[in-house]
């Protein structure tokens, strides 16, 4: 081969390294977008009902067996918040027996749980003016706000949570419960029922903000949390697993 003809070579192979480079970096572009405006709100629950005597039969696997253990609504919340628990041979929550972990995993393991799920076709609206430039939109009964004092308020479609910084600052990390309200049709209840956080004393409840981002505009964080149609109503609907990735510019 003549130096001719290899310079002529690499310069070909070059031109197309080039090519292929601007067309991938383009298309990260492009991926970068729809990543920066997609938009998604998942949970997955259970409802447990309380018998007569005060007492939950949660069914979690133990050492590959689906065992059903029983609860009181105090011993069930401390659990989920500690991922551990004791059980004596009679299948009871005691001060005294077996240690046992808990993690939402192994609960799912022995039950079905629902799933809501809302990705961004079902949150925004893309919106194409005169112009044909595209901006997005909100449907009616969709926002989600976090204010300077770091107050975050989320509405999607007929679920919502007001929670906040303790100091009251714009800052990602642990919210304080205000409420969560979530419809009960949903759900598997009744419809016209809402479940909320108000109706339990001391309600489990996680609530981290994990993002606070621009261009656009987001928010991201992670909850779980119990809830009930009233104050002494025997069924708990138990929620965990919830992330989301919200648009606070439109």
């Amino acid at each position: 081969m003549t130096t001719s003809h290899l310079r002529r070579l690499v310069s070909l192979l070059l031109l197309t390294f080039a090519m292929a480079a601007c067309t991938n970096l383009q298309g990260v572009g492009q991926v970068a977008g729809a990543v920066a405006q997609a938009e998604s709100f998942n949970f997955k629950y259970l409802r447990f009902h309380r018998d007569p005597s005060g007492i939950y039969g949660v069914t979690i696997k133990i050492i590959n067996q689906c065992q059903t253990t029983q609860f009181t609504e105090d011993q069930l919340f401390e659990t989920f918040r500690t991922g551990a628990y004791r059980r004596n041979a009679g299948g009871v929550a005691t001060n005294t027996g077996t240690n046992l972990v808990f993690t939402f995993e192994l609960l799912a393991a022995c039950n079905t749980p629902g799933e809501v799920h809302y990705e961004t076709a079902d949150l925004v609206v893309p919106v194409t003016d005169a112009n044909g430039n595209v901006t997005y939109h909100h449907p009616h009964g969709i926002d989600a706000d976090l204010s300077a004092g770091g107050v975050l308020v989320i509405n999607i479609i007929d679920d919502h949570f007001h929670v906040y910084n303790p100091a009251q600052v714009k800052a990602t990390g642990p919210m304080t419960l205000d409420r969560i309200e979530l419809p009960g049709g949903p759900l598997g209840g009744t419809s016209g029922d809402t479940y909320t956080t108000a109706n339990i004393v001391n309600p489990f409840f996680v609530f981290n903000l994990t993002g606070i981002l621009a261009g656009p505009g987001r928010v991201t964080g992670d909850f779980a949390f119990s809830a009930k149609k009233a104050p002494n109503d025997d069924d708990l609907l138990v929620v965990w697993d919830g992330d989301f990735v919200l648009r606070t510019d439109i």
